[in-house]
């Protein structure tokens, strides 16, 4: 994974209020990506949703993560289709921006590869719409280097090249 912000504000910030950038990041796991993008998106008002990737192993785990952390509405039907409209609405939890950043997301890549490939298509979609209405919308995952491969795979339009 080559040049990526890592842990440096300015350089994610730059990066986050763009509506023109891809909207899928690859990131080594690490502390000061977490840090670096949850400093900035403070800084700027951008709403971040960490994902604790070691609890998601398949699509019943990542519904009860992504229900918790994005703090679903009680309609939220912990399906794919539920999912996406929760993802396109998020009026519950008001910001100039959002990310969603995904801690060893290259488990669900390796546990359980078709919700992986799913849920990628799922919020690549949200983000689409967000950025529609010139709403930045960036979804950052953290993994090893397998993991770029699998989402070169699933998702290449959308991979940002850093």
């Amino acid at each position: 994974m080559t040049d990526e912000p890592s842990g440096n504000v300015d350089a994610w910030g730059r990066h986050l209020r763009s509506t023109t950038t891809r909207c899928l990041h690859v990131a080594r796991p690490g502390d000061s990506v977490v840090r670096g993008v949850t400093t900035t998106a403070k800084n700027l008002g951008m709403r971040v949703f960490l994902l604790d990737g070691s609890r998601i192993a398949d699509k019943a785990t990542l519904m009860e993560e992504v229900t918790r952390v994005i703090r679903a509405p009680e309609w939220f039907g912990q399906n794919w289709d539920a999912l996406l409209d929760s993802l396109r609405d998020l009026s519950w939890v008001p910001a100039d921006a959002y990310i969603i950043l995904w801690t060893s997301a290259d488990r669900l890549a390796r546990d359980s590869p078709l919700d992986f490939e799913t849920f990628v298509g799922v919020l690549i979609d949200a983000a689409t719409r967000w950025r529609r209405s010139s709403v930045p919308f960036h979804i950052i995952l953290l993994g090893d280097e397998a993991l770029r491969g699998a989402l070169r795979l699933v998702a290449d339009e959308a991979l940002c090249e850093h």
